[in-house]
């Protein structure tokens, strides 16, 4: 389990970026559609933004540096399972095709065309956004960016809002003519001024969009729970926000959407806080970049590294090598030593984790029944409820992992449900 110890990051993006150079490989994964077909050969010369993957109603996967495709096969990713993978060694020539933007789009348009850029949501879910905009219009009647960050371990959202207001703010406005909405909300998190004013400024005081700073120090990134900081209003369980009429998405979805629609730009790099390391920053990152590489251009390890773990520390995943690729929905690189680490200690009934809890759970009493495998009454104390944001074991002072015992009883529980 982590302990609370600050990297010496900021938010700031450092000019530089991550590009694979002449000769390394990149891998880029199909990830996103078990349908998806690579559309080149081994053997094939690609340019950056040329098509490399694609299936009916998916976003499409392009090629993120320019080179020759070297292997088409199944590979580890960094959500611990396989995926059908192309990898292309880089000629570092850069060279790429011509940018297609379309400013003047018509409304039942958007969608289509940021599946064929590959926009997907970046907050680590991967949902697809031209599915979420096929609902009817008016439907919506308020769009919300999540802007918040897992600080100080990840600070993405706070450097794409400081560095980049107008593409967030203009890409805003889009998505709410798009669904036919007559607010936008964007949330922010209240440690970093920067950010908090350049929205603010680039919103100019319009009437219909609402900058919203937000305490603490994990990202809201369970829909219900932003929804109820933001405008105090409770989404029932299992009732989603679309239904209730908000249209959610992220700060850094909408830089990608502002990417391809108006300067006519595929998904083919993502802004990664890297931290743990000699050099840590916010970087962009080439996708099919490997997590070894990202770190060598961060200044390399600190030491011996312990644990390699992908987007955040209360609900990323350790990784078994750094050989594995940045995908389109990476966001963070956390490396760890034995320094940054605690041997779980028996639960001392403080409670922290029942106070904790958004959904009224008690996380002491359903560890004890999952680790005994009493998954009847994991049951019977509303398991099924928790919606795994990790609030428990961020504020568990025994750094018990509970997150990993909650989703452990679920999956027993489906076994024997299915069995």
């Amino acid at each position: 389990m982590i302990q609370k110890r600050a990297p010496k990051l900021g938010c700031r993006v450092l000019p530089r970026k991550i590009i694979p150079q002449t000769g390394e490989r990149v891998a880029i994964s199909l990830e996103y559609s078990a349908q998806a077909k690579p559309t080149i050969h081994v053997g094939d010369a690609v340019k950056i933004g040329q098509t490399v993957g694609e299936s009916q109603d998916t976003p499409l996967v392009h090629s993120s540096v320019s080179g020759k495709v070297m292997d088409i096969s199944m590979s580890v990713i960094p959500h611990g399972r396989s995926a059908l993978t192309v990898k292309i060694e880089a000629d570092g020539e850069d060279s790429s095709l011509a940018p297609n933007p379309r400013p003047k789009c018509a409304r039942d348009e958007v969608g289509e065309l940021l599946r064929r850029a590959g926009v997907i949501e970046l907050d680590g879910s991967g949902v697809q956004i031209h599915q979420k905009l096929r609902v009817e219009n008016g439907s919506f009647h308020t769009v919300v960016l999540n802007g918040t960050d897992e600080t100080p371990y990840v600070t993405r959202s706070c450097s794409l809002a400081a560095e980049n207001p107008a593409e967030i703010v203009e890409a805003l406005r889009l998505l709410m003519w798009t669904v036919g909405a007559s607010e936008g909300i964007i949330a922010i998190s209240s440690w970093d001024p920067h950010a908090l004013k350049a929205l603010e400024r680039e919103a100019g005081g319009e009437r219909h969009i609402r900058i919203v700073p937000l305490g603490g120090s994990y990202t809201r990134g369970m829909e219900s729970l932003l929804i109820r900081d933001l405008v105090g209003k409770t989404i029932p369980n299992g009732y989603s926000p679309s239904r209730s009429g908000f249209f959610l998405s992220s700060v850094a979805t909408s830089k990608a959407v502002y990417d391809a629609i108006y300067a006519g730009k595929p998904l083919i790099e993502t802004l990664v806080t890297v931290s743990g390391v000699r050099d840590p920053q916010n970087t962009w990152v080439r996708v099919g970049t490997a997590f070894r590489r990202v770190i060598e251009g961060c200044g390399g390890y600190e030491r011996d590294p312990r644990k390699i773990v992908v987007n955040g520390p209360m609900t990323g995943l350790a990784q078994a090598t750094d050989d594995v690729p940045v995908t389109k929905d990476t966001y963070g690189i956390l490396v760890q030593y034995d320094s940054d680490l605690r041997r779980a200690q028996p639960c001392n009934n403080c409670a922290r984790c029942v106070d904790a809890c958004p959904v009224d759970l008690m996380p002491n009493m359903l560890f004890r029944f999952a680790q005994n495998s009493k998954f009847d009454m994991c049951s019977e104390y509303r398991i099924r409820d928790c919606i795994e944001c990790g609030r428990c074991a961020y504020q568990c002072p025994s750094k018990i992992p509970l997150v990993q015992w909650m989703r452990y009883a679920k999956a027993e529980i489906g076994k024997a449900q299915n069995s």
